[in-house]
């Protein structure tokens, strides 16, 4: 085991995570990787299912892709930082865009706090949720079903 997966096994433990991809694929491969690192995952496919998790799960950080069905996900990183919840929690974008194609797409700022062209290097993925780990600590709400 390398050190960085020793310490994200040490700083995982009751992290909440909310990954938003409509890759289905892409969206399974990430929730079996964070849980294999002891990540506490929830999926959703587009904006709206998004938002009907976050009624009963706080994420402590949100990996989202930039283009989704229906809503697109800076809309939906916007409506996240007007969540009392979800106001100061990392967002992640994980995009076929790159950041300053992002930002000329949408000129308002993506709220994003990382970005991630794909495909993303799991080492690199890891480590900014490590780095995510000490600023965005709260007690989870309890999850609902498995």
């Amino acid at each position: 085991m390398t050190n960085l997966e020793q310490a994200v096994r040490r700083s995982s433990s009751r992290l909440q995570v909310l990954v938003v991809e409509d890759n289905v694929d892409c969206a399974d491969s990430l929730e079996m990787l964070l849980t294999v690192f002891g990540f506490k995952v929830r999926t959703a496919g587009c904006g709206k299912e998004a938002l009907a998790v976050i009624e009963f799960f706080t994420p402590q950080v949100v990996i989202l892709d930039v283009n989704l069905p229906g809503m697109d996900g800076v809309t939906l990183a916007h409506i996240f930082r007007q969540q009392p919840d979800l106001a100061g929690v990392p967002l992640i974008a994980l995009s076929g865009y790159t950041k300053d194609q992002i930002e000329k797409l949408h000129p308002e700022l993506p709220p994003f706090d990382h970005y991630f062209l794909k495909p993303v290097s799991n080492n690199e993925l890891l480590r900014v949720l490590i780095e995510a780990v000490p600023g965005v600590w709260r007690e989870p709400k309890p999850v609902s079903g498995s």
